[in-house]
C-alpha cells in the first residue's frame, strides 16, 4: 500500500511539474505575441504617425533600448524636413549608441549656417555622446565649427574633437584657442586639448597656467589638462601653482 501511495504521489508531482512547464511556455508565447503586437504598433506610428507622435515615441524606444526599428527610424531621419523631429532622432541614436545617423549628422553640421541651432546642437551632441568612433568625414564636418568663433558651436565642437579626434586636431584646437577671447569657450578648448593628451598642446597650456593674471577657472582647466597629458615640461609650473595655493 505504501508503495502504491508513493507511486501515486510521484505521478501527481510529475503531472504538476508538466502543467507548470506547459503554463510557463504558454505565458512565454503570450508575452512574445504581445511584444510583437507592440512592436507592430510602434512601427505603424513611425510609418504613419504625425511628427509629434513619433517624437513622443522615440524616448520610449530609447528607454527600452529598443533597436529593432532602426531601419524605419533611419529612413525617417533621411526623409523628414522637420528639424525638431530630426533632433529627437539624433537623441534616440545617441541614447542607443547607434552610429547609423553619423552621416546625416555630419551633413547637418556641415550646413550649420542653414540649419536651426537646436538641430545642429543635437547633431554635435550625438557625435560626442555616442559610444562609437567617428569617421574622418564626420570630424571634417566638426572642425570648421571649432575654428569659427562666430559659429556659436565652438565649445561643443572642441569637445568632440578632444574626445574623438586625433593628432591633427591639436593644431585645430590650438588655433581656436589663440583666436577665441571668450573665457568659457577657451576653457572648453583647454579641456579638449587635455582630452587629446598630446605633448603638442603643452606649451599653450603652460602659458595659460602660468599667467597669474588669467581667469582662475581657466588656469585650473589648464592645470587639469597638463596633469592629464603628463608631460615633464609642465612639472615646474604645476608645482608653482600648488605652492601659490598653499
Amino acid at each position: 500500500t505504501g508503495s502504491g501511495e508513493e507511486g501515486s504521489a510521484e505521478k501527481d508531482g510529475a503531472t504538476e511539474e508538466a502543467d507548470a512547464e506547459e503554463k510557463e511556455e504558454a505565458d512565454a508565447e503570450e508575452e512574445e505575441e504581445e511584444e510583437e503586437e507592440l512592436i507592430e504598433q510602434w512601427r505603424k506610428t513611425l510609418l504613419y504617425g504625425i511628427d509629434s507622435q513619433v517624437e513622443d515615441l522615440l524616448p520610449v524606444l530609447a528607454q527600452h533600448g529598443e533597436t529593432r526599428l532602426t531601419s524605419e527610424i533611419e529612413s525617417l531621419l533621411q526623409s523628414t524636413p522637420n528639424p525638431s523631429l530630426k533632433s529627437s532622432i539624433f537623441e534616440y541614436f545617441s541614447r542607443t549608441d547607434q552610429e547609423v545617423g553619423v552621416e546625416e549628422a555630419a551633413e547637418t553640421i556641415s550646413n550649420y549656417r542653414q540649419e536651426s541651432n537646436e538641430l545642429v546642437r543635437s547633431a554635435i551632441s550625438y557625435l560626442r555622446e555616442g559610444e562609437f568612433e567617428l569617421t574622418e568625414e564626420a570630424l571634417e564636418a566638426v572642425r570648421p565649427l571649432a575654428s569659427d568663433e562666430t559659429s556659436g558651436f565652438t565649445s561643443q565642437a572642441a569637445r568632440v574633437l578632444g574626445e574623438k579626434g586625433g593628432e591633427k586636431d591639436v593644431s585645430v584646437l590650438k588655433d581656436a584657442l589663440s583666436q577665441t577671447t571668450d573665457s568659457d569657450t577657451r576653457g572648453q578648448i583647454v579641456l579638449a586639448l587635455g582630452d587629446l593628451g598630446s605633448s603638442e598642446a603643452v606649451q599653450p597650456l603652460v602659458d595659460i597656467a602660468s599667467d597669474s593674471g588669467a581667469n582662475r577657472l581657466l588656469r585650473g582647466y589648464a592645470a587639469d589638462s597638463l596633469g592629464r597629458i603628463g608631460d615633464a615640461e609642465a612639472i615646474d609650473v604645476l608645482r608653482e601653482m600648488v605652492s601659490a595655493e598653499d
